[in-house]
């Protein structure tokens, strides 16, 4: 290990420690900003919402129960930190810090093996990133899943290199060793990361390590897979029951893979313009680099073999993080498809550390600031956060428009969540008292009585998302007994994807349909679409709530 940082010179002035701080503290104040400035612009959508539902689990069935395919941290952070009435952008809120905490960490692991200008280059771009903007937006584990590797990563960094001078690896394989912990308990596909770690840290530490060195890194293994056992067997006791979880998903061909990583690392996520003239003249900047990096890397590999021959450890950390994509496309064509923007995150981090090491090997070049420069230009033009469903536009046509009697049914039935959030948003005392139906296969389940309150969360757990899960677990379903009601006014049809439209028509039966609102569809989700149906009241099956989880009573704790 050598004496002074990577990339210092004897010429480097003594303050520039100093001057980097400051530059990294004004990157992370810039990457919290671009994270907070559009946190509510959009109301929750449904995996967000639901996820408030999820939460009302027992803490102890998240990490034994196959209630949902994503693990228990998230929902422990939802569990504990935010409440029930919490509005878009608190319920947002520790998205948003797990976010900006990743900025610095990834400074960190770059700084490993790269100079402080280098190392700003990383966090600038993490800063900057639109989907890491944008999933730092979003009440999902995505933005405390890259914390967490880029965590696990500067611990795996240290240890190699610290078993590469002969130290011991000490406090930085138990960073490595609980980050990726919490990483595994945050999102599955912290595998792909965890899978390549712990093989090289494995071969690490049998080729460098001492005596005690190895058997060292034999036990923390030995503990991190016996840790790891009972989320393996949720996930496992998850797909026997619903072996269609994924079954939406296709893998892509090499090409659109590509693309689609492509469009994931690039400056290109100007929202819903996949091949706008911004998109392109990105794009072809970046293969340019993309052809400069591979020209650096070939005529520079003697300085790069020198650099990091004593130093290995974050060059290996930042070519395992570059080839997760690729791990997760090759996992779907192997076990089961799980390619979606969202499971590809984790390479994002890994093309930053790629463009930091070029800003490196060209320090007089443009590299660094360019890219910093189209990230940000991006941003500016296209936004921080995609479109999402306009639940909120709903909301205000239901609260300003129905009357006394109407019935607002939904369809496909977990856009409940949402909604019933976006409804509860809105200021002021329901003037209409307006019941909630959701549409199954044969019959309606009510969701609210008329006496509407804004804590939607307990009533929507108990009377619809209990029901479900239960089901869900148990590989049938719950008994149901729908009873006939009249549902005297007009109807409010809602509709999203919606695999009942026929059954429901044929419960509204003839009547004037007048469609109201149409919302076309934004990026990676399905349109809205609301109708007013006027029609002659008739008996319909209806499913109420349990009376003692009925609204306007306590709920049963």
């Amino acid at each position: 290990m050598t004496a002074k940082d990577p990339g210092e010179t004897a010429l480097e002035p003594p303050h520039a420690r100093r001057r980097a701080m400051i530059t990294l503290a004004l990157i992370i104040v810039a990457g919290l900003t671009v994270r907070l400035v559009a946190v509510a612009h959009y109301r929750l959508w449904y995996d967000e919402a639901i996820t408030l539902a999820i939460g009302h689990w027992p803490a102890w069935d998240f990490l034994v129960r196959p209630i949902d395919p994503s693990p228990a941290l998230y929902y422990w952070v939802t569990k504990y930190w935010v409440g029930d009435q919490a509005s878009v952008a608190l319920v947002r809120l520790p998205a948003v810090l797990f976010g900006v905490a990743a900025i610095p960490v990834a400074y960190w692991l770059a700084r490993q093996g790269l100079g402080r200008r280098s190392a700003l280059v990383a966090a600038g771009l993490v800063a900057l990133s639109p989907y890491l903007v944008d999933y730092s937006q979003e009440a999902r584990p995505y933005s405390l899943l890259v914390l967490l590797v880029l965590g696990s990563a500067a611990g795996l960094a240290r240890s190699l290199d610290r078993l590469r001078g002969g130290a011991p690896a000490g406090a930085m394989l138990a960073l490595f060793w609980l980050a990726g912990w919490l990483a595994w308990l945050t999102h599955v596909t912290a595998i792909f990361w965890l899978g390549p770690a712990w093989l090289a840290m494995m071969v690490a530490g049998e080729r460098w390590g001492s005596g005690r060195g190895r058997w060292a890194v034999r036990g923390a293994a030995l503990l991190f897979v016996l840790a790891c056992l009972p989320e393996a067997a949720r996930i496992v006791a998850n797909h026997r029951i619903k072996l269609d979880t994924f079954d939406w998903l296709v893998n892509l061909p090499p090409l659109p893979f590509l693309l689609e990583w492509g469009q994931l690392v690039l400056p290109t996520a100007l929202w819903g313009e996949a091949w706008s003239s911004g998109v392109i003249a990105s794009f072809v900047v970046f293969m340019m680099l993309v052809a400069l990096a591979a020209w650096g890397l070939r005529t520079r590999r003697a300085a790069i073999r020198a650099q990091f021959s004593d130093r290995p450890g974050p060059i290996v950390a930042g070519a395992i993080l570059l080839v997760v994509p690729l791990l997760v496309w090759l996992f779907g064509f192997v076990v089961s498809p799980i390619l979606m923007k969202r499971t590809l995150l984790l390479g994002i981090p890994g093309a930053m550390l790629l463009v930091a090491l070029l800003d490196q090997l060209f320090p007089r070049w443009w590299i660094g600031p360019a890219a910093l420069a189209l990230f940000a230009l991006n941003l500016a033009i296209g936004g921080t956060a995609r479109p999402k469903p306009a639940w909120d536009q709903v909301a205000a046509l239901i609260e300003r428009e129905a009357r006394p009697g109407d019935a607002v049914v939904l369809c496909y039935r977990i856009h409940a969540a949402p909604l019933m959030h976006a409804l509860g948003g809105l200021a002021g005392p329901r003037r209409a008292a307006t019941d909630l139906y959701t549409a199954y296969p044969g019959y309606l389940l009510k969701l609210e009585a008329p006496s509407y309150r804004g804590d939607w969360v307990r009533p929507y757990f108990d009377t619809v998302f209990h029901d479900d899960v239960t089901s869900f677990m148990t590989k049938h379903d719950v008994p149901r007994r729908p009873a006939m009601t009249t549902i005297s006014g007009r109807i409010w049809l809602v509709e999203t994807s919606c695999g009942l439209a026929a059954e429901i028509d044929r419960w509204i039966g003839p009547g004037r349909r007048t469609a109201r609102l149409r919302f076309g569809q934004a990026v990676d989700f399905t349109p809205i679409k609301v109708d007013l149906v006027e029609t002659a009241p008739r008996p319909r099956p209806v499913r109420l709530p349990n009376p003692l989880t009925s609204w306007g009573q306590d709920p049963v704790k």
